[in-house]
């Protein structure tokens, strides 16, 4: 490098925080001559140049070059290949849920087929790769949730009896050790769908938010209720700070829960049964269908659908090591705006975002990874079909199982197929 380009960078305005990767890449560049031998400009830093056995992860950093099977691709440590592969074919569904029971199969649990709602049950077993049908529920429902209690059963609450139909109070548990349902008390607020329900301890539920109708048509709702699933019992709690529908429940810790969605983060203290308005997310119009996880005590949001009709490819992230945890923070965006897409911690700080419904309501089959260390996203090997509100369920094996989601142009829904990693 000459000594006037050398000038040049150390001219160039520094990384404002510690560079992760190697003391000499210190210096923002615009183009390779602004670094120096050995280094080339990669995401607007100096960063090693890989070597011929090396290959650019898709963020700066240099890994392996592995050679991958057809249909898959090389993970970004650079040593492991990955990929869908296509699953049993079951009949078509969206809007249902997914639940990873303690023996390690898998709960399929209604959703629509086309208008009509589904009272239908499955349960995929990780060993044998298969469906087996099970008992059905007493009431067919779509949009509802399913959670997991302590004992391995599931309580399976609200959701729509179909396309433009009721909202349903009902609420049933499932026991695969029997295969058996027990209807519960109703919900005292009446129906509800595109709500969340987190566990607390003693297998107490809180339901919050979502949907019903009444002489106005259909509205978002605010009202929180709790049922404690050993009592068969509901009890009122403290309202939402704001009327949300298609949020996501995080549970940080114990009896302690946070709501994502709308124009705000939420947290919920179970023990005092009151709700606190954490912090703006920064998206005055508000926004839906969106994905968010907790990683290593990190909260990532990504993508969703704002009120405007606005596709997102946003991120925003959280972080409470950090000492601006109470401020939301852009990170690396998406490859393309989706909504109704799922968002998986498949391990080694590393995030899976699959399909969704795209700024021009097409399923979408592209998948990306999100990259803990350097909170970027890079390609990853698409799904066999496209898909949106559908579901994806990590398996103890760490396969992920990619169940339903509608096909947004032929209005049907498709097959299943699981995300595995190979060495």
């Amino acid at each position: 490098m000459n000594k006037s380009l050398m000038t040049l960078a150390l001219l160039l305005p520094a990384c404002p925080f510690p560079d992760p990767f190697d003391s000499h890449e210190l210096f923002r560049c615009t183009q390779d001559a602004h670094c120096i031998d050995g280094y080339v400009c990669r995401q607007g830093f100096c960063r090693k140049a890989c070597t011929s056995e090396q290959r650019d992860r898709g963020d700066g950093i240099c890994v392996p070059n592995r050679s991958c099977p057809a249909g898959f691709s090389a993970m970004p440590n650079g040593e492991q290949c990955g990929g869908f592969v296509e699953g049993p074919m079951i009949e078509p569904r969206a809007y249902h849920t997914a639940t990873l029971l303690l023996d390690g199969r898998v709960l399929v649990v209604g959703g629509k087929r086309l208008q009509i709602s589904l009272a239908e049950a499955l349960v995929f077993d990780a060993q044998g790769k298969s469906f087996a049908v099970v008992a059905p529920m007493q009431h067919a429902r779509m949009s509802h949730t399913a959670t997991r209690l302590s004992d391995g059963r599931v309580a399976v609450i609200g959701g729509m009896a179909s396309v433009g139909a009721d909202f349903i109070d009902a609420v049933e548990i499932y026991d695969s050790t029997t295969d058996t349902w027990q209807e519960l008390n109703p919900m005292l607020a009446g129906g509800r769908a595109w709500h969340t329900a987190a566990l607390l301890t003693s297998d107490r539920i809180l339901v919050a938010g979502g949907a019903r109708r009444d002489t106005g048509g259909v509205r978002a709702v605010a009202d929180t209720e709790i049922l404690d699933v050993n009592a068969n019992q509901w009890s009122s709690t403290d309202p939402m700070p704001e009327a949300v529908i298609g949020h996501v429940a995080l549970t940080p810790y114990a009896d302690y829960v946070w709501q994502v969605g709308g124009q705000t983060l939420a947290g919920f203290d179970a023990v005092a049964e009151e709700w606190t308005d954490i912090q703006s997310l920064g998206v005055p119009e508000g926004f839906m269908s969106h994905a968010a996880v907790l990683m290593t005590g990190r909260v990532i949001v990504s993508g969703g659908l704002r009120s405007n009709g606005t596709v997102l490819k946003d991120v925003l992230l959280r972080d409470p090591t950090a000492p601006s945890f109470s401020q939301w923070r852009p990170t690396g965006s998406l490859a393309e705006p989706r909504c109704e897409h799922t968002m998986t911690d498949i391990g080694e700080g590393w995030l899976l975002a699959a399909g969704g419904t795209s700024s021009t309501w097409d399923s979408i089959s592209s998948a990306e990874i999100f990259l803990g260390d350097t909170e970027t996203w890079v390609p990853a090997q698409p799904l066999w079909v496209g898909r949106g509100a559908h579901t994806a369920t990590r398996l103890n094996n760490n396969d992920v199982l990619f169940v339903g989601g509608t096909e947004v142009q032929s209005g049907q829904s498709s097959p299943t197929e699981r995300f595995i990693i190979v060495q």
